[in-house]
């Protein structure tokens, strides 16, 4: 696998006796994951004080039957790990490790109030 995605080393798994990359977020390995489960990303933009909770895009796909980056299967509904550069920002369609969005967290539901004022 290429691109910026994170490994944890100190919690590196073995797979049929090889090391595998485990996803931070999903805690799955990204050499079976089907998808990554965190839903919705908390975003906002450089500089501001107040972000905005959205639901992740999951209808970008290269053409492979997986991911080339992070692996997943790529089928609408699955989401990419953190960090693959397939992956689009929901509010502005570029890439998400890229974007002009900076990325505070991920959540699994759409249950989270932000705090009122942010230091981002």
């Amino acid at each position: 696998m290429s691109g910026p995605i994170r490994r944890i080393l100190s919690q590196r798994p073995k797979l049929l006796g090889q090391e595998v990359v485990v996803c931070p977020d999903c805690g799955e390995s990204m050499e079976i994951a089907t998808s990554c489960t965190p839903k919705y990303i908390l975003l906002a933009l450089e500089g501001a004080t107040t972000a905005q909770l959205v639901k992740r895009d999951t209808t970008y796909f290269d053409v492979n039957p997986r991911c080339h980056d992070c692996n997943i299967v790529n089928v609408p509904g699955n989401i990419h790990h953190y960090g693959c550069d397939v992956e689009r920002c929901p509010l502005c369609e570029r890439q998400l490790i890229s974007c002009h969005h900076v990325k505070l967290a991920r959540y699994h539901s759409p249950e989270f109030t932000p705090p009122e004022k942010l230091v981002v």
